[in-house]
């Protein structure tokens, strides 16, 4: 159930090991860059990357995508609105559940 419940979250499966002591289960974990804290905490409904840049007040386009966006979208926290057309203008932003989770709002 575990390993489930990580797979269907995205999450790397844990670790198991046995000694005389009992088992242990390691959770693992990928950090969480402060420009992607940035922008779950700002990510409003869907917004687009325009939206996004003005409320984090960034002018510098490649940055903001580089930094943010792209890092967001790889830990599964933010996803595309239409995910086979990235470059569409009508693109937009959301959180998926693990990056609503992380803000705190499940």
């Amino acid at each position: 159930m575990i390993q489930r419940a990580c797979t269907e979250r995205g999450l790397p499966l844990p670790q198991w090991s046995e000694d005389d002591r009992g088992v242990t289960l390691t959770f693992f974990t990928t950090e969480v860059t402060t420009e992607v804290m940035q922008i779950i905490g700002v990510l409003d409904g869907e917004m687009s990357r325009r939206e996004l840049q003005d409320v984090l007040g960034l002018r510098n386009a490649e940055h903001f995508r580089k930094a943010y966006l792209q890092p967001a979208i790889r830990e599964g926290l933010v996803e595309m609105t239409i995910p086979d057309k990235p470059r569409s203008s009508k693109q937009r932003y959301r959180l998926t559940w693990r990056g609503r989770a992380l803000r705190g709002g499940g």
